[in-house]
């Protein structure tokens, strides 16, 4: 609400630089930094980074990989980068920012990525100081760093001379004014020259005939709000029967245009506020902007996506409460079929995710109403899937998620387990030795697995080759019916490569092993068996 004239023209003049945030650090390409030293899931730190107005750190160049390292360092903390890896291939690895995959920048650490965890994190001392490493993204509280645009230095404000101002027809007394722009992190304008004096002035240009500034008398003496020297006078009527407040007049009344006038403090007037440049930027205060959303606040029309990527509830971060029907059309490549699985995933009474094996099927083959663990996959049957989000009615309730998709080969695995006698160290009947090329499952499958299972699968393949497996889909009890895959090194400690449990798409999980052996082990409680495994060993090179 800027006032027309000359003045206008010269608030103008004067360019909004760009700065960083408080607390953040200049990086490259007006891109800034922070590294959070409080311990925190990889959903945790990304949600503070959002609030933020920013994503977690992405790394594309040496140089940033050695000031991020060199920050958490210094902050004492090991910290999450924004990367996600849907497997070993650094080409799969894809940044949350969305600038693309980590194949043309890495600085992984040997061995890895790794199945340990999709996610990512950055190493800080020993051999590996600066490195990447996978980590498990729900279960593993470490550091974080956060990165955002700079941002122009006066914000939504204007800059002058070094300083940041900003009118505001909103009537307020002089208390209250104040205490707005101290909620701005500033104070009601102070005024030391004639030519700022002007700019306060052009803020303005409504109907009112009268703007509050930070200026009072007392015991016939000025003072500022702000405490700044009182030194440069522009009074056309000082009459404490008027008030012991001071305004600027707008209009040409009782003294001219840009004069300054006694007021009543109590008598609700239009302000202007100051502040320091880059005060304010990431507020904390009920003032503060809302963080910066990453999909759009309502539903419209159908969104179609391809092959592969993230997305998100409507207005993420924020919850979504609108009625609106949100529907996604998931296209993999012809012959693949689509992998979808969700991070930050809330869901309020009466809401409800549906995944469909085609956009023409009418019923789903999924229906999630609860939050569910990131690590739980979900597959189509067809190159095509819709997705159908519905908000409840729980005012108080949160709904927001984000999901990522993919375009995954489609996996056909053997369906029945390999008939072996059970030896007496293996009662259950779970496969005992098998020699690569074979297949093994969980007992009975692809009937439920039996409580209290105790299964060990040793698969050998001849000396001059190694053992690849993949598993098909995975059906256990994710808390307690676990699958451990181990390595054999040639040493006598076998390595362990992975521990899953959960439900998990065919082909996620695949291994291969230093030599020419590899282990599986699985076991479950008494309660909540599912259909277990299958997985397809192969000799390999």
């Amino acid at each position: 609400m800027l006032r027309c004239g000359l003045l206008f023209a010269v608030v103008f003049v004067y360019a909004n630089a760009l700065t960083c945030p408080p607390s953040y650090t200049d990086g490259d390409d007006d891109i800034c930094y922070k590294v959070y030293s409080n311990h925190s899931t990889y959903f945790d730190a990304s949600a503070q980074c959002v609030s933020d107005g920013g994503r977690l750190a992405s790394i594309h160049n040496a140089f940033t990989n050695n000031r991020i390292q060199k920050m958490a360092e210094d902050a004492g903390t090991l910290v999450w980068l924004g990367l996600k890896c849907a497997d070993t291939d650094p080409k799969n690895c894809k940044w949350d920012d969305g600038q693309g995959a980590a194949d043309a920048y890495n600085a992984f650490f040997q061995g890895n990525p790794s199945p340990v965890g999709e996610c990512v994190l950055m190493m800080v001392g020993g051999k590996a100081d600066g490195k990447w490493i996978s980590g498990d993204c729900d279960n593993m509280e470490i550091g974080f760093a956060c990165q955002v645009p700079k941002q122009a230095a006066c914000g939504d404000y204007h800059e002058y001379g070094g300083k940041c101002y900003k009118g505001y027809d909103q009537r307020l007394t002089q208390d209250e004014a104040e205490s707005y722009c101290r909620n701005e992190c500033g104070h009601l304008a102070s005024i030391h020259s004639a030519q700022e004096n002007g700019i306060v002035f052009a803020l303005f240009d409504g109907d009112d005939n009268y703007a509050r500034i930070g200026l009072k008398q007392a015991d016939g003496s000025f003072s500022w709000t702000d405490n700044t020297t009182y030194d440069y006078n522009n009074i056309g009527i000082n009459n404490p029967a008027f008030g012991d407040c001071i305004a600027m007049s707008l209009v040409d009344e009782l003294v001219e245009p840009e004069k300054w006038i006694s007021i009543l403090c109590g008598q609700a007037l239009p302000f202007a506020c100051k502040r320091e440049q880059g005060a304010c930027l990431n507020p904390t205060t009920t003032s503060a902007p809302t963080p910066a959303t990453l999909s759009p606040p309502t539903c419209d029309a159908p969104y179609f996506l391809d092959k592969n990527g993230t997305f998100y509830s409507p207005g993420y971060p924020e919850s979504y409460r609108n009625p609106k029907v949100c529907i996604y059309i998931m296209t993999a490549t012809p012959g693949d079929v689509v992998e979808i699985h969700f991070f930050d995933l809330q869901l309020s009474t009466g809401s409800s995710i549906q995944l469909f094996n085609t956009f023409a099927d009418p019923d789903p083959f999924e229906k999630i109403t609860t939050d569910i663990p990131s690590n739980k996959y979900f597959t189509s049957t067809t190159n095509v899937m819709k997705m159908v989000f519905v908000a409840g009615n729980d005012k108080a309730g949160v709904n927001r998620w984000e999901a990522e998709f993919s375009s995954i080969n489609k996996v056909t695995l053997p369906t029945t387990a390999v008939t072996i006698t059970p030896a007496p160290s293996n009662p259950d009947g779970c496969n005992g030795n098998s020699i690569a090329p074979t297949n093994i499952a969980s007992p009975n499958y692809p009937g439920k697995y039996p409580p209290l299972t105790k299964c060990r699968y040793q698969l050998t393949a001849d000396p001059l080759y190694k053992i690849n497996l993949t598993f098909g889909a995975i059906d256990t009890e994710q808390c307690c019916d676990i699958i451990e895959v181990y390595d054999f090194d040639g040493t006598p400690y076998y390595p362990l490569l992975d521990r899953f449990s959960g439900q998990i798409a065919a082909g996620v999980k695949t291994f291969k092993s230093s030599l020419n052996q590899m282990f599986v082990d699985f076991y479950s409680d008494s309660l909540n068996q599912g259909t277990g495994f299958t997985a397809y060993a192969i000799p390999d090179i």
